[in-house]
């Protein structure tokens, strides 16, 4: 036993649709390929030292900036949605993983705790509370825009530590980057890569009934 075990779910892509999805549902609303849609995105975080949403995910550009300067390094493309309202097309039509959220919170007792560990985006948060349920209940929520940090720097992962006083030994991140995942181990935590929800929890169970 190592004492009680904290969760840190991550919230797109894990407790919603497949990014990848989303991200083809946003490059369609725009008329633009997505990985066209996904090279802009890069090369204005590039500016920034970082790569895909890191401006926004770090809080470095409000979301309307974000936009233009996408839209111009998407010339001679010219999207057919406003990218100045991402939030809107990013959270459009996605929904809440009630199945895996529920069966996270069946499985805590007192030895194990959840939380969610976010790369998110100021003007993403109105709408992630449309669809997180009013019963779901995280003991904390650790936002990447609020700290100017976003996984995978392995400060974030202190960061969390932190803010539930936890040893990095006694935390497990469910992430469905690889990146992440590896950073998360790297930093001294456990890690699942999400794939899916039986596979996740099956990984789950495993490392539950061996502590």
């Amino acid at each position: 036993m190592i004492g009680e075990l904290v969760i840190w779910c991550d919230f797109g892509g894990v407790l919603t649709d497949p990014v990848a999805e989303v991200l083809e549902r946003v490059a369609a609303q725009c008329a633009v390929p997505a990985e066209t849609l996904l090279l802009a995105c890069s090369a204005v975080a590039a500016e920034y030292g970082g790569d895909e949403l890191a401006p926004l995910e770090l809080g470095l550009l409000g979301e309307a900036e974000w936009g233009e300067r996408v839209t111009a390094q998407l010339a001679p493309w010219l999207p057919a949605a406003d990218l100045g309202r991402f939030s809107e097309l990013w959270y459009g039509n996605r929904s809440f993983n009630g199945e895996l959220y529920d069966a996270l919170s069946g499985r805590l007792d007192v030895e194990c705790r959840l939380a969610m560990l976010t790369n998110s985006v100021r003007e993403w948060e109105p709408y992630r509370a449309r669809l997180i349920p009013e019963s779901a209940v995280f003991e904390a929520i650790v936002r990447s825009h609020e700290y100017g940090v976003r996984k995978p720097d392995p400060r974030i992962f202190r960061i969390a530590e932190q803010t539930l006083d936890v040893p990095a030994r006694r935390c497990l991140l469910i992430d469905d980057s690889a990146r992440n995942c590896l950073a998360a181990e790297a930093a001294g935590w456990r890690a699942i890569r999400h794939r899916g929800n039986s596979e996740t929890l099956e990984q789950l169970d495993r490392i539950l009934a061996a502590q």
